[in-house]
C-alpha cells in the first residue's frame, strides 16, 4: 500500500518531464468514451433471527465477482469540475448463506441472488491540476439502477425453489477516485468506484428465506478501465 501511494506521488514528477499529449483536452466542452471493468458485489443486511419455526441459526452475505461495461459522456462545467454520465450494464451475483437447525442437525443453504442492472450514474467529477500527462480525479453523485431479473414466483413449498426477490428500481450513492493518463491519441484512465444502496430493496414475500430479513441494501465495488477522446 505504501509503495502504491509512493508511485502515485511520483507519477506527476515523471510525467512532468515528458512532452504534453492532448494539450487542449480539458478545454473541450464535452467528450465521450468507453469503460470496461470488473466488480465485487454484496449486501448490507439486518436480520431478526426469527422465522415461523425458529430454526435459523445464522444468515450471512457473501460477495461474488461480476463485470460491467459503460458508455462515458462528460460535460465540462469549469476548469476542474465536470458532469459525468456513464450509462451501461452491470452483471453481479450475490450469495446469502443460511444455517438452519433441524432436529439438532445443522444444515447450510446457499441462495444466489443474480442481478443484471441497467445503470444510470450522474456524477460530479473533480480533477487535479494536470502534471505532464497525468492527473488525479474524484467523483460523487447518485446512481439509478434497473434490475433486468424478474422477481421469482415463490408460491411453491419446496425450500430449494424459493428465491430472494429484490426491487427492480434501485437508488444508490456513488463515490470514486481515479487516475488519467494522456496518450498521443486518447486519454486512458483507471477508476475505483463504490456504490451503496440508499433504501431497502427486499421484496418481503414472507417465505422461510425472506421472513428473517429486516432489510437488504446493495453494495458494489467497481474497478474500471476507461478510454476517452
Amino acid at each position: 500500500m505504501i509503495i502504491f501511494i509512493y508511485l502515485i506521488a511520483l507519477c506527476p514528477l515523471l510525467y512532468g518531464q515528458t512532452p504534453q499529449n492532448l494539450a487542449g483536452f480539458y478545454n473541450k466542452p464535452y467528450y465521450f468514451g468507453m469503460s470496461l471493468g470488473g466488480n465485487t458485489a454484496s449486501f448490507s443486511l439486518k436480520h431478526n433471527n426469527l422465522n415461523s419455526r425458529d430454526t435459523l441459526l445464522t444468515l450471512n452475505p457473501k460477495s461474488s465477482a461480476g463485470f460491467n461495461i459503460h458508455i462515458v459522456s462528460e460535460l465540462r462545467l469549469s476548469d476542474f469540475v465536470s458532469l459525468r454520465f456513464t450509462p451501461g450494464l452491470t452483471f453481479t451475483d450475490r450469495e446469502l448463506i443460511y444455517r438452519f437447525n433441524y432436529h439438532k442437525n445443522n444444515q447450510t443453504l446457499t441462495r444466489f441472488v443474480e442481478s443484471n442492472y441497467i445503470d444510470a450514474p450522474l456524477l460530479l467529477k473533480f480533477r487535479s491540476q494536470r502534471a505532464g500527462n497525468f492527473a488525479m480525479n474524484a467523483n460523487i453523485g447518485p446512481k439509478y439502477s434497473y434490475n433486468l431479473i424478474s422477481p421469482a414466483d415463490n408460491t411453491g413449498s419446496n425450500l430449494k425453489s424459493i428465491e430472494i426477490n429484490t426491487l427492480r428500481h434501485q437508488f444508490l450513492g456513488n463515490i470514486g477516485v481515479g487516475m488519467d493518463f494522456f496518450l498521443q491519441y486518447f486519454k486512458f484512465g483507471f477508476e475505483m468506484n463504490y456504490s451503496f444502496g440508499l433504501h431497502n430493496i427486499l421484496i418481503q414475500d414472507h417465505t422461510l428465506l425472506s421472513e428473517p430479513i429486516d432489510f437488504i441494501r446493495p453494495k458494489i465495488f467497481l474497478l474500471c478501465l476507461t478510454v476517452e477522446g
